[in-house]
């Protein structure tokens, strides 16, 4: 009984191995090319026309401010519009690319009513999310230039 099992024990390991090496190779990929670009914006000079000492966050935030406010920003509109930008960037491959390796790996759900549903049934969860921010965020981006009056209103007379 016990050869029986290590041997079905070994079987599985080989199936899993050679399903993920695929999936392992293009994670190795997307790190690799983020690696590459990351040096490619070190040696252009980019970096050298921010703050340096990134400890401070306060510091840099208030250089922020002083930027946006210099251009005429509004600064939580800004920070909103940020946050949207960061949560939708969340829910995104490449760096919701663990939920799809996470899918790769556990396999299809082999239940009927999964089996028999439209495209947009069975992405729902994550077709509905990316929606629902990208409308938002555009609304939320756009919607005080198409509208200034109506939003100048709403936020005092400072807007």
């Amino acid at each position: 009984m016990r050869n029986a099992r290590s041997a079905t024990t070994v079987q599985a390991i080989a199936c899993a191995s050679d399903e993920s090496a695929p999936l392992i190779g293009a994670l190795v990929l997307l790190i690799a090319l983020s690696m590459s670009t990351d040096g490619m914006i070190e040696r252009s000079g980019l970096l050298e026309s921010f703050p340096a000492s990134e400890g401070s966050v306060w510091f840099t935030l208030a250089v922020l401010m002083i930027i946006l406010t210099g251009i005429g920003i509004d600064p939580l509109h800004f920070w909103v519009v940020a946050v949207m930008a960061f949560e939708l960037g969340y829910l995104t491959p490449p760096v919701a690319l663990h939920h799809l390796i996470a899918r790769q790996v556990t396999g299809p759900p082999m239940e009927w009513e999964s089996l028999h549903v439209t495209l947009y049934q069975h992405y729902f969860h994550i077709i509905f999310p990316i929606l629902v921010m990208g409308v938002s965020l555009l609304a939320v981006a756009y919607l005080p230039l198409l509208f200034p009056n109506v939003f100048s209103r709403l936020m005092g007379a400072g807007y």
